[in-house]
């Protein structure tokens, strides 16, 4: 960003805060972001969202066990390709057992699948997210994924 002064102009160092540039730092600081306060620069600590995830393969994650938002999801599956259910509850369904879930994905064999939400989802009962083989229907669960949630 170039600001004139006196008739000259100067590029001056920036750094981001939210989604502004503020003028006068080169301060990129990943775990802290800092204000102006009359002048002079603050440190003002961030907080985050810390990640729910399986601790091995498995098919499915209970991200949250009451109410809560789900702020995204990551997915990274094996050799089969099939589908990321996400429900409003405290449990994984029984396979076949009809529950309806609020999100169904597919996801291929060796992939990825990631979301982000901002606003998050919100989700009254519970949060949480299985893999199945099978869907986008019926449920087939299959151990052959890891999953991690952001949750709050």
């Amino acid at each position: 960003m170039a600001t004139t002064y006196d008739g000259e102009e100067r590029v001056l160092p920036m750094r981001i805060v939210g989604s502004e540039a503020v003028p006068g730092s080169n301060a990129t600081s990943a775990t802290a972001v800092q204000g102006v306060d009359g002048g002079k620069a603050v440190s003002v600590a961030r907080t985050g969202i810390v990640p729910i995830k399986n601790a091995a393969a498995d098919f499915k994650l209970v991200a949250k066990g009451s109410a809560g938002n789900l702020h995204g999801f990551n997915l990274c599956n094996g050799a089969s390709a099939g589908f990321l259910f996400v429900y409003d509850g405290v449990a994984a369904p029984i396979d076949g057992v009809g529950k309806q879930p609020v999100l169904v994905l597919p996801v291929a064999a060796n992939a990825a699948l990631s979301a982000a939400y901002d606003p998050p989802l919100a989700f009254t009962t519970g949060i949480t997210l299985v893999f199945s083989t099978t869907g986008p229907f019926e449920q087939t669960a299959a151990n052959t994924g890891l999953i991690t949630a952001w949750v709050a």
